[in-house]
């Protein structure tokens, strides 16, 4: 996996109760997490189906995108925080961002459940997380 050594940067798939909530722990809290990881996390990218739904956080219109591929495959993403939930297409979407050489996050239950040695095997032989 490319790591930047000076930030670690981070791609948001899903803007929805947990995506949006992830983004704001990682953006309001930005100073704390640089303190414990030693260099910045930073937020680079969100993908969502709708931007023009009513949402409690505001993402700035450079990082926004509806094509999950501009954060799987990204060069400069070097996590990808999946928060769509369901199987499909959260599956294929974790796979690419596997084969593309980046670590994954994901609180989705139903897809670890079902596909969860899938993913696991697709990490270790990516040497991936």
């Amino acid at each position: 996996m490319r790591m930047a050594r000076d930030e670690v940067r981070v791609g948001i798939l899903g803007l929805g109760i947990v995506g949006g909530g992830t983004y704001q722990v990682l953006t309001g809290n930005a100073d704390a997490i640089r303190q414990r990881l030693g260099c910045p996390l930073v937020v680079a990218r969100v993908a969502d189906v709708d931007w023009e739904r009513q949402r409690e956080v505001t993402v700035p219109e450079e990082l926004r995108t509806t094509d999950a591929s501009a954060i799987t495959g990204a060069e400069d993403i070097d996590i990808v925080i999946e928060t769509i939930g369901g199987v499909h297409p959260a599956r294929e979407f974790i796979l690419d961002a596997i084969a593309h050489g980046k670590s994954v996050v994901t609180s989705n239950k139903e897809l670890i459940a079902r596909h969860g040695s899938e993913i696991l095997d697709a990490a270790a032989a990516a040497g991936v997380d």
